[in-house]
């Protein structure tokens, strides 16, 4: 579709004849370039071959249209820059990221590796307890060690020795 600038109460008055916006459907235009509806050698299927995939666009259409060859050389430069390629990786990084935490929530992602963490931090406090009752360290000097009260240390050892 192509859009102009139009003055609101005399809609046949353009502003200016060098500025036009063209909206281009990307699917609908390669499904009429599948079915032959439009030429591979016209323009707009040019730059939308040159979209879809930059590689397969050949040297005979960037001979035909000096913008396309411009657009390849400079795509080829950043290609080569390892800066920029860079960048690139990471503002495609940014948007995985971004896409993922909104899919998935960080609330809930945050709130479950907590939950994991507590789960393993009592994990690993039972096994301190059991190890030191083993060595018949005495449940007072226990409950000192991992910072419970004589009660609690009491109640881990009766469950785990069940």
């Amino acid at each position: 579709t192509k859009w102009e600038i139009r003055e609101e109460e005399y809609s046949k008055t353009i502003l200016t004849n060098i500025f036009e916006l063209h909206i281009i459907e990307i699917p609908k235009l390669i499904n009429q370039l599948n079915k032959g509806l439009i030429s591979k050698e016209d323009e707009l299927s040019v730059w939308i071959r040159f979209i879809n995939n930059p590689e397969k666009v050949g040297e005979g259409d960037m001979d035909n249209n000096k913008e396309l060859k411009k657009a390849k050389e400079e795509l080829d430069k950043m290609k080569q820059d390892e800066r920029e390629r860079y960048l690139a990786y990471l503002r495609e990084k940014h948007i995985r990221d971004t896409k993922a935490i909104r899919e998935f929530g960080y609330n809930e992602g945050k709130e479950k590796g907590l939950a994991e963490g507590r789960e393993e931090g009592r994990v690993k406090q039972k096994e301190i307890i059991m190890n030191l009752y083993k060595m018949h360290m005495k449940i007072e000097d226990i409950s000192k060690a991992v910072d419970l009260n004589k009660e609690e240390v009491e109640k881990i050892i009766q469950e785990e020795s069940d």
